[in-house]
């Protein structure tokens, strides 16, 4: 195990004249929650690539991925964010730093509260007067659309993929230091928290606020994935496919592939032979679309 600058995380008794490694939990202790096991299983490997985005052209290392969801943390705990009611509101596309954002919330057992940026903005008012987060992070194309209902909450408003003038950016708290002793919140039974917030489908009205707390269940029925899968989902994270993906991604040690763009069939073939994507989740409108991409095969 290593810690935050990739030394080993080792301790000395000068009493007894001991040296110790760091314990380990399993997976399955209730006291961890999902950003705890996260945190942990970031610091394999530190080098290998974790993240890419194919739309910006970006790489981040394991050792990157876990610095700066640390940071997030640290500035989430810095605010004093602490009760499970202290919510950060996130209305975003999967671009490089979304899931820095979604796991710095996780380390600092902060809920997210994940909202569609498509929704119609008496929607998104709608949903976020019900859980009043503190904060609302989303892109800069919705700034405008966002920035009166955060007004109404007394919300701070920061921006995800990009930066506008007098507005607070994922990049600025990116560039705070980080304490060398950083370590994600700690709570009794942290599996029982709430970890996220998402919302349901609409069909029979305006979407609910689903809560999910920090079950093994999110990620123990994709324990077949591995460091040799890259895998992709085209949802974001307001879709429990899109948080299934952050979370395996980091448990299991996969490359988790990103893409803001739009879903087509021609793209998704496009990402599947660039980066010889091995495992992918998507709606099942998605996957009807899949004959019309197929080109007939001739025999002789």
């Amino acid at each position: 195990m290593l810690d935050l600058n990739g030394n080993p995380a080792t301790s000395y008794d000068p009493v007894q004249k001991v040296w110790s490694g760091c314990s380990l939990h399993s997976l399955y202790n209730e006291e961890l929650t999902v950003g705890q096991i996260i945190f942990r299983q970031l610091q394999r490997q530190p080098q290998r690539i974790f993240q890419i985005s194919h739309t910006d052209n970006t790489r981040l290392t394991r050792f990157q991925m876990l610095q700066n969801a640390a940071k997030i943390g640290c500035y989430l705990r810095d605010q004093g964010f602490k009760k499970e009611t202290d919510l950060v509101g996130l209305m975003a596309r999967n671009s490089t730093h979304v899931g820095a954002l979604a796991y710095g919330c996780l380390f600092n057992g902060t809920p997210f509260h994940a909202v569609n940026p498509n929704l119609e903005h008496k929607t998104i008012a709608s949903l976020y007067k019900i859980t009043r987060p503190r904060i609302l992070c989303c892109d800069t194309a919705d700034y405008e659309k966002i920035k009166d209902i955060g007004a109404s909450l007394g919300a701070l408003i920061i921006t995800v993929n990009g930066k506008l003038p007098g507005v607070l950016s994922v990049a600025d708290l990116l560039q705070n230091p980080l304490p060398d002793d950083y370590e994600p919140a700690q709570f009794q039974r942290g599996v029982d928290r709430t970890m996220a917030i998402l919302c349901s489908s609409g069909t029979t009205g305006t979407p609910k606020a689903v809560t999910l707390s920090n079950s093994r269940k999110l990620f123990e029925m994709h324990s077949y994935l591995g460091s040799d899968d890259v895998q992709y989902a085209p949802s974001t994270l307001d879709w429990l496919t899109g948080l299934i993906t952050l979370v395996t991604a980091a448990v299991f040690g996969t490359v988790r592939l990103i893409s803001s763009e739009m879903f087509s069939t021609a793209h998704f073939l496009d990402i599947c032979e660039q980066h010889e994507v091995s495992w992918t989740i998507m709606a099942n409108s998605h996957v009807a679309m899949w004959p019309i991409a197929q080109k007939p095969v001739l025999k002789n």
